[in-house]
Protein backbone atom coordinates (compact mmCIF):
# COMPACT_ATOMS: atom_id res chain seq x y z
CA UNK A 1 0.00 0.00 0.00
CA UNK A 2 1.07 3.44 -0.68
CA UNK A 3 0.81 6.13 2.06
CA UNK A 4 1.50 9.36 -0.48
CA UNK A 5 5.46 8.82 -0.06
CA UNK A 6 6.25 5.50 0.80
CA UNK A 7 5.16 2.00 0.21
CA UNK A 8 4.12 0.60 3.25
CA UNK A 9 3.64 -3.21 4.36
CA UNK A 10 0.25 -3.46 6.05
CA UNK A 11 -2.14 -6.05 6.33
CA UNK A 12 -5.42 -4.88 7.13
CA UNK A 13 -7.30 -6.76 10.19
CA UNK A 14 -11.23 -7.44 9.24
CA UNK A 15 -13.55 -7.76 11.44
CA UNK A 16 -16.86 -9.84 10.08
CA UNK A 17 -20.26 -9.44 11.83
CA UNK A 18 -21.49 -13.49 12.92
CA UNK A 19 -25.24 -12.34 12.54
CA UNK A 20 -25.77 -11.47 8.70
CA UNK A 21 -21.87 -12.08 7.63
CA UNK A 22 -21.34 -8.57 7.08
CA UNK A 23 -17.98 -6.57 7.37
CA UNK A 24 -18.44 -4.59 10.24
CA UNK A 25 -14.98 -2.67 10.66
CA UNK A 26 -11.28 -2.97 9.23
CA UNK A 27 -7.93 -1.60 10.00
CA UNK A 28 -7.59 -0.14 6.35
CA UNK A 29 -7.76 3.00 7.80
CA UNK A 30 -4.28 2.99 9.25
CA UNK A 31 -1.21 0.68 8.95
CA UNK A 32 -0.49 -1.90 10.97
CA UNK A 33 2.50 -3.57 9.99
CA UNK A 34 2.45 -6.86 9.76
CA UNK A 35 4.33 -8.41 6.17
CA UNK A 36 3.74 -9.65 2.87
CA UNK A 37 2.43 -13.32 4.14
CA UNK A 38 -0.47 -11.26 6.53
CA UNK A 39 -0.51 -12.18 10.48
CA UNK A 40 0.44 -15.61 11.51
CA UNK A 41 -2.23 -15.45 14.53
CA UNK A 42 -4.97 -13.58 16.21
CA UNK A 43 -6.14 -13.57 19.43
CA UNK A 44 -8.80 -11.89 21.22
CA UNK A 45 -9.09 -11.49 25.11
CA UNK A 46 -8.86 -8.73 27.69
CA UNK A 47 -4.89 -8.22 28.17
CA UNK A 48 -4.86 -4.63 30.25
CA UNK A 49 -7.33 -4.70 32.80
CA UNK A 50 -9.53 -1.94 30.92
CA UNK A 51 -12.74 -2.73 30.33
CA UNK A 52 -13.39 -4.33 26.81
CA UNK A 53 -11.18 -7.03 24.49
CA UNK A 54 -8.51 -6.40 22.29
CA UNK A 55 -6.90 -7.83 19.46
CA UNK A 56 -3.66 -9.16 19.53
CA UNK A 57 -1.78 -10.46 16.09
CA UNK A 58 1.25 -11.80 15.79
CA UNK A 59 3.57 -11.25 12.92
CA UNK A 60 7.19 -11.46 11.31
CA UNK A 61 8.95 -8.51 10.37
CA UNK A 62 12.73 -8.86 9.22
CA UNK A 63 12.53 -12.17 11.21
CA UNK A 64 11.73 -11.09 14.65
CA UNK A 65 8.21 -11.49 16.86
CA UNK A 66 6.15 -8.24 16.40
CA UNK A 67 2.76 -7.83 18.31
CA UNK A 68 -0.02 -5.26 17.48
CA UNK A 69 -2.28 -4.62 19.75
CA UNK A 70 -5.60 -3.28 18.46
CA UNK A 71 -8.49 -2.05 20.97
CA UNK A 72 -11.30 -4.02 19.81
CA UNK A 73 -13.95 -1.05 21.59
CA UNK A 74 -11.91 2.25 19.91
CA UNK A 75 -10.86 0.18 16.78
CA UNK A 76 -7.38 1.81 17.20
CA UNK A 77 -4.16 0.59 17.29
CA UNK A 78 -3.06 1.06 20.86
CA UNK A 79 0.61 -0.96 21.30
CA UNK A 80 2.89 -2.62 19.04
CA UNK A 81 5.73 -4.02 20.10
CA UNK A 82 9.12 -6.12 18.59
CA UNK A 83 10.82 -8.86 20.26
CA UNK A 84 13.92 -10.37 19.71
CA UNK A 85 12.90 -13.78 19.08
CA UNK A 86 12.35 -15.71 16.11
CA UNK A 87 8.51 -14.75 15.03
CA UNK A 88 5.57 -16.63 16.74
CA UNK A 89 3.47 -18.67 14.51
CA UNK A 90 0.88 -19.19 17.24
CA UNK A 91 -0.11 -17.45 19.92
CA UNK A 92 -3.03 -17.53 22.94
CA UNK A 93 -4.44 -15.87 25.52
CA UNK A 94 -5.16 -17.21 29.44
CA UNK A 95 -5.08 -15.69 32.91
CA UNK A 96 -2.33 -17.41 34.62
CA UNK A 97 -2.60 -15.22 38.05
CA UNK A 98 -7.11 -15.46 38.47
CA UNK A 99 -7.42 -11.52 38.08
CA UNK A 100 -9.46 -11.61 34.54
CA UNK A 101 -6.16 -9.96 33.16
CA UNK A 102 -4.69 -12.43 30.17
CA UNK A 103 -1.26 -12.89 29.51
CA UNK A 104 -0.25 -13.71 26.41
CA UNK A 105 1.33 -16.80 25.07
CA UNK A 106 3.56 -17.37 22.05
CA UNK A 107 5.65 -19.99 20.77
CA UNK A 108 9.16 -18.89 18.98
CA UNK A 109 12.19 -20.75 18.59
CA UNK A 110 11.20 -23.84 20.18
CA UNK A 111 9.95 -21.98 23.18
CA UNK A 112 7.13 -21.21 24.80
CA UNK A 113 6.94 -17.39 25.93
CA UNK A 114 4.70 -16.19 28.07
CA UNK A 115 4.47 -11.88 27.73
CA UNK A 116 2.74 -9.58 29.79
CA UNK A 117 -0.24 -8.18 28.21
CA UNK A 118 0.03 -4.59 29.95
CA UNK A 119 3.67 -3.93 29.82
CA UNK A 120 4.55 -6.45 27.03
CA UNK A 121 7.63 -7.59 28.32
CA UNK A 122 8.57 -11.33 28.09
CA UNK A 123 7.76 -12.83 31.78
CA UNK A 124 8.79 -16.18 31.26
CA UNK A 125 10.41 -18.22 28.55
CA UNK A 126 10.55 -21.83 28.75
CA UNK A 127 13.39 -23.93 28.19
CA UNK A 128 14.10 -25.20 24.51
CA UNK A 129 11.90 -27.95 23.85
CA UNK A 130 13.98 -30.20 21.59
CA UNK A 131 12.60 -32.74 19.18
CA UNK A 132 9.17 -30.19 19.03
CA UNK A 133 8.01 -28.36 16.95
CA UNK A 134 6.92 -25.55 19.70
CA UNK A 135 5.85 -23.26 16.96
CA UNK A 136 3.33 -24.33 14.86
CA UNK A 137 0.37 -24.42 17.39
CA UNK A 138 -0.50 -23.40 21.41
CA UNK A 139 -3.53 -23.49 23.37
CA UNK A 140 -4.24 -23.15 27.14
CA UNK A 141 -6.72 -25.03 29.26
CA UNK A 142 -7.20 -26.23 32.63
CA UNK A 143 -6.36 -29.95 32.26
CA UNK A 144 -5.57 -30.83 35.64
CA UNK A 145 -8.56 -29.33 37.41
CA UNK A 146 -6.46 -27.05 39.33
CA UNK A 147 -8.15 -23.84 38.39
CA UNK A 148 -4.59 -22.49 36.20
CA UNK A 149 -4.31 -22.82 32.60
CA UNK A 150 -2.04 -25.03 31.04
CA UNK A 151 -0.49 -24.20 27.88
CA UNK A 152 -0.84 -27.13 25.13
Amino acid sequence: RYNGSNYISATPLHVISSLDFSREWNTYEYPLGGNYYGYYDIAIGNIDGVAGNEIVAAYDWLYDLNLNIVDGVTRTLKSTTKKDLEPALSIALADFGGSGINSIVGTSQNQLHIIDGSSLNILWSSIVLAGTSASASIDTADLSGDGVPDLI
